[in-house]
């Protein structure tokens, strides 16, 4: 489904022009059709390296290191963004990469700007500023000038947590001597100035590629509001923000960096460069009892993988946005359980073993194998139901995703619902605010949809409700992989109600996702995909061909 993870880089200097060499580390496949170049700030190289790994899993990484920085050589005359743009726009011709999306961080999200502004040969596809410097500011209180402040300062303005900042009392000589030298080259860049050119927003006009600038909220440098003006000064760009993030937001929220990332591909660069971004087409499947199933299915029917995915009490709208994204590797099946969004349920149909039996039989009438079945609450508990059913091997892997069905060990870790008034279940499912749906906005149509879905849910939990007091005690023949993937901030069903679930499968293997609650892939795509990622590469795959 995705890449090797374990991605490792390798360096090489590039000549260009004028006595000027270019040290590049190179992550991922120089195969792949989709190239990023990557630019640092003045915190050097070493800022963008987790980064570079993370984004290799998909495309092919060239992170440069700025002539002057960590011990590489600066000519005289290369002493401007300008000049760096322009070096940089030689690398890449001296490359042949066409298309490319060029990601700069603080001082380099200034280079990127500037490159974007001289890109006569249309190497670019793409900008995303991180956190950029490089326009002028609306007032003085938007952008600090750094020059000079105590390490400790400058970690408290550029770290939201304080755990990311850097200890001066860690740091020996060496590293203190990188640092310097590097920050002399900072302030060489920079000019007089040293955070911006007062000319460039002026000149932003002409920028015709998409621009996404994501910015960490709590950034003490530069503002919140400078990236707002930021991005407005591009014709097409876009501004997103970052929660629980400062200077850095590629390092404090990887994940929710490289989610945003991840939608701005899809939903503005895609369609610009080929096609409208993914679409599902929905129909109905008759199966035995009367029973009809709606399944949305999206991406391509002849890929050789499939995925079924199920949705909980939320319904299917909320495997939207991860259905979308699994369909850029697989064909995806997503199926509306009987009974929610207007559809009809038969009165036999009245159990999660109910509906795991429809399941399977619906993959023998699409006559699919080696599908990775994927359910979030409630239909983690049905996907778990499929894996004890599933007599003609139809299924060859799972992903249960802050999955309801077993007894907890302590009452304490699971919460039932229907005990919870609405608005209070929204803080317990979700870890930020901004995904919390808000009830008292419903018109009475979205009101009575999702009475009718928790009618629906409440047959299917029967009176336990959110569990079968048995199902635990049948999982031990359950042989396929299976990967539990949770939420640590779930308020519904803990993580340590997700340990112990992993746990009860002879093949299962659990991974936490951080800043996450009860929908980890809706609050943290990026990590719930790459957990999903790891999981095929090193565990999915070796089964199947081994």
């Amino acid at each position: 489904m995705m890449n090797d993870p374990m991605s490792t880089s390798t360096s090489r200097t590039v000549d260009l022009t004028d006595g000027l060499s270019i040290t590049v580390d190179e992550y991922g496949d120089t195969s792949e059709g989709t190239a990023v170049l990557l630019l640092h700030g003045g915190a050097g190289p070493h800022s963008m390296t987790a980064f570079a790994t993370a984004l290799s899993e998909h495309v092919y990484v060239i992170a440069a290191t700025h002539p002057g920085f960590d011990g590489t050589e600066r000519p005289q005359w290369c002493d401007s963004a300008a000049d760096l743009a322009t070096a940089y726009l030689d690398l890449l011709d001296a490359l042949d990469l066409s298309g490319v999306m060029v990601i700069g961080n603080s001082f380099g999200g200034w280079v990127a700007a500037e490159m974007a502004l001289r890109d006569t040969h249309g190497r670019i596809g793409a900008l995303i500023l991180l956190n950029a410097l490089g326009v002028e500011a609306d007032r003085r209180d938007e952008l600090v000038d750094t020059r000079g402040l105590p390490v400790a300062e400058l970690g408290r303005l550029a770290f939201h947590d304080p755990a990311t900042r850097l200890s001066p009392a860690a740091l020996d000589d060496r590293q203190r001597a990188t640092m310097a030298a590097n920050g002399r080259a900072t302030v060489i860049y920079g000019g007089e100035a040293f955070t911006h050119d007062p000319k460039l927003r002026d000149r932003l006009h002409r920028v015709a590629v998409p621009v996404l600038v994501a910015w960490g909220e709590q950034d003490g440098i530069a503002t919140v509001e400078y990236g707002r003006a930021y991005a407005a000064s591009f014709p097409n760009g876009h501004f997103v923000p970052v929660p629980d993030a400062g200077h850095f937001p590629h390092i404090e929220q990887l994940g929710r960096t490289l989610g945003a990332i991840g939608d701005f591909v899809d939903t503005v660069v895609k369609p610009t460069v080929t096609a409208p971004a993914v679409t599902s087409t929905s129909r109905t499947v008759d199966l035995a009892g009367g029973l009809t199933v709606t399944i949305a299915e999206y991406g391509d029917t002849t890929e050789s993988s499939a995925v079924l995915v199920l949705h909980g009490g939320a319904g299917p709208r909320s495997m939207a946005g991860l259905a979308t994204a699994l369909s850029e590797h697989v064909y995806v099946i997503a199926a509306t359980h009987p009974g929610f969004d207007g559809t009809e349920r038969p009165q036999w149909c009245d159990s999660a073993a109910d509906l795991a039996t429809a399941y399977l039989d619906l993959l023998d009438t699409l006559d699919l194998s080696g599908v990775m079945v994927i359910g979030n609450s409630f239909g983690g508990w049905v996907a778990a139901e499929m894996a004890l059913r599933d007599t003609r091997g139809r299924i060859g892997a799972f992903t249960l995703l802050n999955a309801l069905g077993v007894e907890p060990g302590d009452e304490k870790q699971i919460t039932d619902p229907r005990t919870v008034p609405p608005a209070q279940i929204g803080e317990l499912s979700f870890v930020n605010p901004a995904f919390r749906p808000d009830f008292s906005s419903f018109s009475d149509e979205q009101r009575a949809a999702v009475g009718a879905n928790q009618k629906a849910l409440a047959t299917y939990g029967g009176e336990a409700f959110t569990h079968d007091p048995k199902l635990r005690h049948h999982l031990h023949r359950v042989t396929v992989p299976v990967l539990v993937a949770w939420g640590e901030q779930d308020g519904i069903a803990t993580v340590e109600y997700g340990r112990a679930y992993a746990a009860s499968f002879p093949n299962g293997h659990f991974v936490p996702v951080p800043d996450a609650g009860h929908f980890p892939h809706i609050e943290q795509l990026g990590k719930t995909l790459g957990a999903i990622g790891d999981f095929v590469d090193t565990v999915v795959k070796p089964t199947v061909t081994m």
